[in-house]
């Protein structure tokens, strides 16, 4: 995988763990603060259904659970004195438990016992809407990440990967490559510098043909056979002198000594590249 694709996705796992990590505080908060709401709104509904009690308006607060559509129980000493629904009385402490969407609220007050079971949507909407919107900014995050890695990529990376090639092929000998130079501030200077290495290069590789040209024309002319051999054994420079007095008729460059010098000159090679030292000895040679 590429630097910038590993890069994207970090940056986009890092994205999404905060943004799933943040739904899950502001759940939680949601729901905590709603339910303290509900439950201070319930005893003070309580209240109120205590107070139409004693005040015998009856069918008053048949007609607020019916609005509501809620369950009511009210008791005063174990009797009860209001009762709507299938709603039992189970608990004789306050309490407020919600599950799902239901809710079951009990409460005592003025020597009264209170119980509500009703319906109360409000925290699964609050949320459905913030993981909804938490969702759809995440997605907008993440498309505009992308766009910034596709920018990424073509003023930094893309540059450098077209540097990088260019020194390879600067590495194989090919000396008349250019990189077309970026606007970028932070790789013009690569640019200028790759270009100005490549064109330094060029200009000794045409200098180092001309003086290989000028040695192999003076070689040439000198009467005298001449051989010329590298120090991995193989033959450089061999000048017509020498293919004319050794009855050489083709072309032995670039490939190694042995079979091409008599037996004695081999072995004074073979010992001049044990010591890595020049050797100057006259030998005489039957031709």
């Amino acid at each position: 995988m590429k630097f910038h694709h590993r890069l994207m996705l970090l940056i986009s796992s890092i994205l999404i763990i905060s943004f799933v990590t943040l739904g899950i505080i502001i759940h939680a908060s949601i729901t905590y603060v709603l339910s303290e709401k509900h439950e201070q709104a319930l005893a003070t509904d309580a209240r109120s259904y205590i107070y139409l009690v004693q005040d015998n308006e009856i069918d008053k607060v048949k007609e607020i659970v019916k609005q509501q559509n809620i369950d009511l129980l009210i008791t005063k000493n174990d009797k009860k004195v209001f009762s709507s629904g299938k709603l039992k009385a189970v608990s004789n402490s306050d309490s407020y438990i919600q599950k799902k969407d239901v809710f079951i609220f009990n409460k005592k007050v003025n020597g009264y016992h209170v119980w509500i079971k009703g319906y109360n949507n409000d925290i699964t909407e609050m949320h459905w809407t913030l993981w909804k919107y938490l969702i759809l900014t995440c997605l907008v995050v993440l498309i505009c990440l992308y766009f910034a890695s596709r920018s990424f990529k073509r003023t930094l990376i893309r540059p450098i990967q077209e540097v990088t090639y260019a020194t390879q092929l600067l590495a194989n000998g090919y000396y008349h490559i250019r990189v077309p130079e970026s606007n970028v501030v932070e790789t013009k200077a690569l640019f200028v510098s790759t270009n100005d290495l490549a064109r330094r290069l060029q200009k000794l590789n045409n200098e180092q043909k001309m003086q290989s040209n000028r040695l192999k024309t003076t070689i040439e002319n000198i009467p005298s056979a001449i051989l010329m051999i590298d120090r991995n054994g193989k033959i450089v420079v061999a000048n017509k002198a020498y293919y004319e007095q050794f009855n050489i008729s083709h072309n032995i460059e670039q490939v190694g000594y042995h079979g091409y010098v008599n037996t004695e000159i081999e072995q004074l090679i073979l010992e001049s590249f044990k010591v890595e030292k020049p050797i100057y000895e006259q030998l005489e040679v039957a031709i």
